[in-house]
């Protein structure tokens, strides 16, 4: 496999932003086809979403300290680099900022990431970068898919970027995306993703709405729109570079010439057929002229009698087997049955919690916690849940702690009350706070 490397981040969960339904599954999406699809290998691949298991005992939890972490590990001169990301962006005082999971709207620049400075991070390590932005504008465009496309023209990257909005989603990009890779495979190209793009997209929306449906696709150059966006796999053998011929007659000489083309296979001679050689009967010493009495049970069908015997022995172990297989399989069947069902129970659960966060409600964060501690222990996303509540809780408190700064101690200690036990850090932290709290508001 050519020296390769690819980044996807989805983020639905988001702290303190209204959460997002498709980014997630997006990125799990291309992540699924780059592995499995274009036979990528997965430490070649890196997937950060809110439910992403660790690497290397590494987390892929998408907030900021961790994606700048696997951004410092992007390896050197990689020959081409692909950077998903499916989430929130802004621009704020004129840089554009992609948003990670605990971005905060008062501290933009010190909790999100300019997408200026990650540019000097990968280009310095990449030779060919593709950018992917499916992104949710918070606030308006105020001139982020602009100032993109004008950023990228400068570094020289290619681009591929979309601003969805809350009427359309994020997935329809995505879909349209894995079309065009499924289409074209290794032949992919920044110049046919476009034409495609424009064919299977635009009719999607009405006329108001095209600029945001149709993704832009910007190309450093019109030769660098000619390149495959896929790296080709070194097990593939191009039809030109085999050179077998096979010819139609029998050698007659097994050993391989030295002065024999190279490519040309000889096939060896067939094997001649033995011709047994039986004595010839000799006369009875008692009787010349009786003939030989021949034996009733010859080697050959003793040797037939074994192998039926054999093949009967064999057959009934099959068939037993069989039997065993046949009772047991409505008992896997049923278990299997049950642990999909408690498995897709507990997704919905824990979606319909994600559903329940509001920006800078404490009380919304709370049922979500309540929503997703019906997932009980040794079942599907149990872990995944506790995680939800830690965050949720460190949530709640950071909230109260917000409201503190601010003055407004008596809806500083209403939200610290909403912090559950379940983590005792978190919640010993809100205790304390809610006594200090009622001292100062008196």
């Amino acid at each position: 496999m050519e020296n390769f490397r690819g980044m996807a981040i989805g983020i639905d969960g988001y702290r303190y932003w209204q959460p997002l339904q498709d980014a997630e599954a997006n990125a799990q999406a291309l992540y699924q086809y780059l592995s499995q699809n274009a036979q990528i290998c997965h430490h070649q691949l890196l997937l950060l979403t809110d439910t992403s298991p660790q690497v290397e005992q590494l987390s892929t939890y998408p907030n900021r300290q961790t994606i700048q972490q696997w951004l410092d590990r992007w390896p050197n001169n990689v020959k081409l680099g692909w950077f998903v990301f499916q989430g929130y962006g802004i621009s704020h005082q004129g840089h554009n900022y992609l948003i990670p999971i605990d971005g905060h709207p008062q501290a933009i620049p010190q909790t999100a990431i300019e997408m200026r400075s990650l540019l000097d991070t990968l280009q310095v390590k990449t030779q060919r970068l593709l950018m992917i932005l499916n992104i949710r504008l918070i606030n308006g465009d105020k001139g982020f898919k602009k100032r993109a496309i004008a950023l990228a023209k400068e570094r020289g990257i290619a681009l591929i970027i979309t601003v969805s909005s809350p009427q359309v989603s994020e997935r329809l990009f995505t879909t349209a995306l894995l079309e065009a890779l499924r289409y074209y495979g290794y032949h992919l190209t920044l110049t046919n993703l476009e034409a495609y793009f424009r064919e299977r997209l635009t009719p999607l929306g009405s006329p108001r709405d095209l600029s945001i449906i149709t993704p832009m696709v910007v190309s450093p150059s019109l030769a660098a729109g000619r390149l495959p966006l896929l790296p080709f796999p070194q097990s593939e053998i191009k039809p030109s570079q085999i050179k077998v011929k096979l010819t139609p007659t029998v050698a007659q000489n097994t050993s391989v010439s030295a002065s024999a083309p190279l490519g040309t296979l000889s096939l060896p001679s067939l094997p001649k057929s033995r011709t047994s050689v039986v004595p010839s009967p000799q006369p009875s010493p008692t009787s010349p002229t009786e003939a030989p009495v021949a034996s009733s049970t010859s080697p050959q069908s003793k040797l037939n009698v074994k192998w039926f015997i054999w093949a009967a022995l064999f057959s009934f172990i099959l068939g037993f087997l069989g039997l065993i297989f046949l009772k047991l399989k409505p008992f896997q069947s049923s278990q299997q049955e049950f642990a999909d069902q408690a498995m897709e129970e507990n997704r919905q659960v824990l979606n319909y919690a994600k559903t329940r966060i509001s920006v800078n409600q404490a009380s919304r964060l709370n049922q979500a916690i309540e929503i997703v501690r019906q997932i009980e222990p040794n079942t599907p996303f149990y872990d995944e849940a506790q995680e939800h509540i830690s965050r949720w809780s460190e949530g709640i408190l950071e909230i109260a702690e917000g409201r503190a700064i601010q003055g407004n101690f008596s809806a500083a200690i209403a939200a610290a009350k909403l912090v559950p036990p379940d983590h005792p850090t978190f919640y010993n932290r809100a205790q304390r706070s809610i006594k200090h709290w009622q001292k100062l508001s008196k």
